[in-house]
């Protein structure tokens, strides 16, 4: 069981970064693709757009990494299928 304790942080402990991705041609959501943020020197988050968990059963294709006090990143990697 987890807690969510977002509520309990100050606004300046609770940096994040979302985006969503759009191409061209026959694959304009990048289904697959794969996408590293880098921060801090060395910490990395990845996201994969696989938004597919079942027969009929889709989640958004929103990317969302959370960086707490972190306000700069280093890079975004984005591997494209």
């Amino acid at each position: 069981v987890y807690r969510n304790n977002a509520r309990e942080l100050k606004p300046e402990d609770s940096h994040f970064l979302q985006g969503r991705l759009e191409g061209e041609g026959r694959n304009p959501q990048g289904l697959g693709a794969r996408v590293e943020l880098w921060y801090d020197g060395g910490y990395m988050q990845v996201w994969e757009n696989n938004p597919f968990r079942g027969y009929i059963s889709t989640i958004e294709d929103m990317a969302h990494f959370g960086l707490g006090k972190m306000t700069k990143i280093d890079s975004v990697l984005v591997k494209w299928q």
